[in-house]
C-alpha cells in the first residue's frame, strides 16, 4: 500500500503498516478477492481514510493475478509477534521473497510457517479458512501450528489456528467459481446455510469485523468532522469551565428543571451532587483517535453516552462513523441546550451526513431515563464515570442487566476494583470479559492522562 506495485517485493510493507490481520486471496478466473485490514485502533467499515492505499493494493492484486492463475497468500503480522506466513511454491521469486521476509527490520529474524497439506476435495480445500488471533493479550506466547510440508503447490495456502478467538476471512461469496466442477445443488445449499449460521455466530459474539463493507451510510473524515464540531461549539470551545462550574444554586435550578429524578439523585447530599456533576469532557481529538475505534461501531448499533455533558461524543459518533443511532443523556439542562444547539448547526452544515441518522441529546436521569433514550436498545455505551458516586454506579450497573443487546462498554473508572467470579457473582460486571482493555486519553479537566477501560460482553455457548 506504499505504492510499490511489485507483486512480490511489496510484501515487506506489512511490517510498516503493523496490522493485526492482513489476508489476500487471489482466485484465478473468478475475479474475486478478500482484502481485509484490521488495525487495533480502526473500526469496521472505515475505508475513506484508506482510499488511496486500496487503489494501490488493487493494482498489486491485478499484477498478482497475471503472475499466477491461482494463488492464496496469507500473512500473520501480530503487533508484538515476529512471525510471517508465506505460501511455498516452486518459484524462484517466491523463495527469494520468503528469505527476504524472514529478515525483518533492524535485523530481526521472523519465523516462516510451512503451509499445510491440501485436502483432496477441492471444495473443502477452497473453504479451509486461514484464521488469526485478533484479541489476545499474550500474543508473544501464541502457539502456531506448523503442519507437515507438502509437495503439492498448485493450490498452496497457509492456515494458522492458535487460539479460540478468531476471525474467518474466507467465507465464500455466491459468485465464486469452482474450477469447472459443478457441486451438488443440495450440498451447495447446505454449505451456504452453514456459512450464514457461522457468520451470524461470529457477529453475535463480537468476533466478526467486516472491513470491506461498502456501507452507503455517509460519514466524514476525522479532520473534517473535528472542523465542523469546532464550528458547532464555537461558544464553548475556548473555555468550558463555565459550563461545568457547579454551585449549590446551579444544582437546585438544574434539578428543578429535570422532570423525573431517581431516588439515587434525589437523596444524594449536596456535596455528592456537586462532586458527580463537576467534570469536563474527553478531548475531541483523543475521542476521535482513541475512543471511537475502541467502540467498534457498526451501522446497526445504537450508541449511548450516559452523562454526555454538552454532547460532543454523541455528535462525533454521528459524524465519524456509520452508526445510524447516537443518543446522549445529561442531567443538567444548560449542557443539554448547548448540545442541542450544536446539533442544529451540524444538521444545517452537514445535511448529507446526518439526514438519515437519528441523533438525540436529552435531559434525564440515567437511573430513570426518558422514553426517547430508555437504554433498552443500547448496543454500545460510553460513560465518563470518573466522578460518579458508588451508589450511582451501582444503579447504572443494575440498568445494564436490562440492556439485552449491549455488547461493548467503555468507562473511565473500572466497574469493580478487583474482579473475581466469587465476589462479583451478583454484580453486573459479570456480564463482561475481564480484565478490560485499557487506553489513555486526555480530558479537559485534568493535566494528566486518563485511563479508559473497554469491556466486551461475555458470550457463552
Amino acid at each position: 500500500s506504499n505504492g510499490n506495485l511489485d507483486p512480490w517485493a511489496g510484501m515487506g510493507v506489512l511490517e510498516d503498516l503493523n496490522p493485526s490481520v492482513v489476508a489476500v486471496r487471489v482466485e484465478g478466473g473468478a475475479h474475486h478477492l478478500d482484502l481485509m485490514f484490521s488495525h487495533p485502533l480502526d473500526p469496521p467499515g472505515v475505508k475513506r481514510a484508506r482510499q488511496e492505499e486500496l487503489k494501490h493494493v488493487a493494482k498489486w492484486i491485478q499484477q498478482a493475478k497475471a503472475a499466477s492463475a491461482r494463488r492464496r497468500l496469507v500473512f500473520d503480522s501480530l503487533a508484538s509477534s515476529g512471525d510471517c506466513c508465506v505460501a511455498q511454491e516452486d518459484d524462484m521469486q517466491a523463495r527469494q521473497t520468503a528469505a527476504s521476509l524472514a529478515d525483518g527490520a533492524n535485523g530481526k529474524k521472523r519465523r516462516l510457517i510451512e503451509p499445510p497439506s491440501l485436502a483432496t476435495d477441492k471444495r473443502a480445500a477452497r473453504r479451509q479458512s486461514p484464521v488469526v488471533v485478533l484479541d489476545s493479550d499474550e500474543e508473544d506466547q501464541a502457539v502456531y501450528l506448523s503442519p507437515e510440508p507438502t509437495t503439492s503447490t498448485s493450490n498452496a495456502h497457509v492456515a494458522v489456528s492458535p487460539q479460540p478467538k478468531v476471525i474467518d476471512l474466507t467465507l465464500d461469496d455466491d459468485d465464486d467459481e469452482d474450477d469447472g466442477e459443478e457441486a451438488d445443488s443440495a450440498s451447495e445449499g447446505e454449505d451456504d446455510a452453514e456459512d450464514k449460521v457461522h457468520r451470524q455466530d461470529l457477529i453475535d459474539a463480537d468476533l466478526f469485523f467486516d472491513l470491506t463493507d461498502e456501507s452507503p451510510t455517509p460519514m466524514l473524515g476525522r479532520s473534517e468532522a473535528l472542523r465542523h464540531l469546532g464550528l458547532a461549539y464555537a461558544e464553548v470551545d475556548e473555555d468550558d469551565r463555565d459550563v461545568y462550574k457547579v454551585s449549590d444554586e446551579i444544582v437546585r435550578n438544574e434539578m428543578a428543571a429535570c422532570a423525573d429524578v431517581s431516588d439515587v439523585v434525589r437523596t444524594a447530599s449536596q456535596a455528592d451532587l456537586i462532586f458527580m456533576t463537576t467534570y469536563g469532557e474527553i478531548q475531541e481529538q483523543d475521542f476521535s483517535t482513541t475512543i471511537i475505534p475502541l467502540l467498534q461501531l457498526r451501522e446497526s448499533d445504537v450508541f449511548y453516552d450516559l452523562g454526555c455533558g454538552t454532547g460532543k461524543p454523541v455528535l462525533q459518533v454521528a459524524l465519524e462513523t456509520t452508526c445510524r443511532v447516537s443518543k446522549g443523556m445529561e442531567l443538567f439542562a444548560n449542557r443539554v441546550e448547548i448540545g442541542q444547539r450544536a446539533l442544529g448547526r451540524l444538521r444545517a452544515n452537514c445535511p448529507d451526513v446526518l439526514e438519515h441518522k437519528r441523533v438525540v441529546i436529552v435531559q434525564g436521569d440515567i437511573v430513570r431515563p426518558p422514553d426517547e433514550a430508555n437504554l433498552v436498545d443500547a448496543t454500545v455505551v460510553f460513560i465518563n464515570n470518573l466522578v460518579f458516586t458508588d451508589d450511582l454506579m451501582l444503579a447504572v450497573m443494575d440498568k445494564m442487566r436490562h440492556m439485552r443487546h449491549l455488547r461493548r462498554l467503555i468507562v473511565s473508572k473500572k466497574l469493580c476494583g478487583r474482579h473475581s467470579a466469587k465476589q462479583c457473582k451478583r454484580s453486573a460486571c459479570t456480564l463482561f470479559d475481564h480484565p478490560p482493555r485499557e487506553a489513555k486519553v486526555n480530558g479537559t479537566w485534568a493535566a494528566k492522562e486518563i485511563t479508559v477501560y473497554v469491556y466486551v460482553r461475555t458470550y457463552t455457548a
